[in-house]
């Protein structure tokens, strides 16, 4: 009766959860892997780019051509972490959508009220 616990206990050591719940996760999280901190990033221009009928307005994100991986994690994580105050317990999702609009808007309308 105890081994099926136990396992399950050990498995979820070393299972890392895809999706960061908060935004101080979201940061850790980049801080170890550049590309799956952008693919993150790039999941989120997606969604606000086509958000569900009913939500949001769509925001139309321009990435610069050429940008790396770690060059687009630096931005969002570099903009998120400079906010004031901290947005280390909002969600991943708020503050990624926040950061792209501010940053990568294609209009260049900066601070996007709906994702703030």
């Amino acid at each position: 009766m105890r081994w099926p616990l136990l396992l399950g206990l050990a498995l979820s050591v070393f299972v890392v959860p895809v999706s960061a719940a908060t935004t101080k996760d979201f940061l850790y999280r980049c801080s170890l892997d550049a590309k799956a901190c952008a693919d993150k990033i790039r999941d989120v221009a997606r969604v606000i780019e086509r958000p569900p009928p009913g939500q949001r307005a769509p925001v139309r994100i321009c990435f610069p051509t050429g940008q790396s991986d770690d060059d687009l994690a630096d931005a969002i994580t570099s903009y998120i972490d400079n906010q004031s105050p901290p947005w280390d317990n909002r969600n991943d999702f708020d503050s990624i959508a926040a950061a792209l609009a501010s940053l990568y808007a294609c209009d260049g309308i900066k601070g996007l009220g709906d994702y703030e």
